[in-house]
């Protein structure tokens, strides 16, 4: 792995028992998947630096979003769209970085004849309630000028889509990675978009840790947006490493995984505009019932000062 960054964005390395030492190690939540993957060397990069952080898997986002507000987490992985709920609850949750973008996609059934949003009209979309994919079912919809009433919502985990649409007993599924890859590839899906072209973009996940956390240990966070901006450009700089991991991962054949990677970012950048659309139709569809404060709940400082 290539050297991490240049020593001025580290802070400097913390005494015994302070946070981020040996005997008090930074913790963050996570879980083995491709978006997440910088978490997994974050540890390396950290120790070369005096700093110690401990990666916690966990499966699922509302298990680490529960950690972290418990107070046994510093920093979790999570989707944007828990972190907004976490926020909207009251909790101080605060986004220190992106993790990564896109990984959603339209895919219909190879007989259906569907090749545009505008063609969902009649038909039968399975989503799962709750989830970033019925969001980007709905702001398509809302950007064809479609209204709901006109297309067939179906409730269904993600799980469940794949051999549904193969068996014919929906038309359309929005899906996540690997299910959209191995729709196309195995021939029963075809490719109606990635709804990446509303105000939401492709928001998907990203670093949360907590204000008590940034007020109380600090530098500490900064160690760990650091070392975890140096494990993502090492990756991006390092194609053939993430696609050895994303196999191990989803357990799928090459042509899946190089396929499922074109629909998956890897950016610790933020983006407010995104995250403001997102609320706005967290709010919309009653996944939250009040807005948080978008001030207080992103900084982009640690960002900017790894970057430095």
């Amino acid at each position: 792995m290539r050297a991490a960054a240049q020593d001025a964005a580290w802070p400097t390395p913390p005494d015994a028992g302070e946070k981020g030492s040996p005997e008090n190690p930074i913790k963050l939540g996570s879980n083995w998947t491709v978006g997440f993957l910088p978490a997994y060397s974050i540890g390396e990069i950290a120790k070369a630096h005096g700093w110690n952080i401990e990666v916690i898997d966990f499966a699922s986002s509302s298990q680490r979003a529960t950690a972290l507000a418990q107070g046994s987490l510093d920093a979790a992985m999570l989707g944007w769209a828990a972190s907004i709920k976490l926020a909207a609850d009251g909790f101080p949750a605060v986004v220190i970085a992106n993790s990564f973008s896109n990984g959603y996609a339209i895919i219909a059934g190879k007989d259906t004849g569907i090749k545009s949003v505008e063609d969902l009209k009649g038909k039968t979309v399975a989503i799962t309630i709750g989830s970033m994919n019925e969001i980007h079912l709905l702001s398509q919809l809302e950007r064809a000028a479609i209204a709901k009433e006109y297309v067939d919502i179906v409730q269904m985990n993600l799980s469940d889509m794949s051999l549904a649409l193969a068996r014919g007993d929906i038309d359309v599924m929005v899906s996540d990675e690997p299910a959209s890859s191995v729709a196309l590839t195995s021939g029963f899906g075809v490719l109606v978009k990635h709804p990446n072209d509303t105000d939401m973009g492709g928001i998907n996940a990203n670093v949360t840790t907590t204000r008590d956390f940034i007020e109380n240990s600090e530098p500490a966070v900064q160690a760990l947006v650091t070392a975890f901006v140096e494990a993502a450009d090492h990756l991006k700089a390092n194609p053939d490493t993430v696609l050895e991991q994303a196999k191990e991962i989803f357990k799928r054949d090459e042509d899946v995984v190089k396929l499922a990677l074109q629909n998956i970012s890897m950016d610790y950048q933020i983006n407010p505009t995104q995250v403001r659309a997102l609320i706005d139709w967290q709010m919309k569809l009653n996944q939250i019932k009040s807005e948080p404060d978008i001030s207080t709940l992103i900084t982009t400082q640690y960002l900017e000062a790894a970057s430095e």
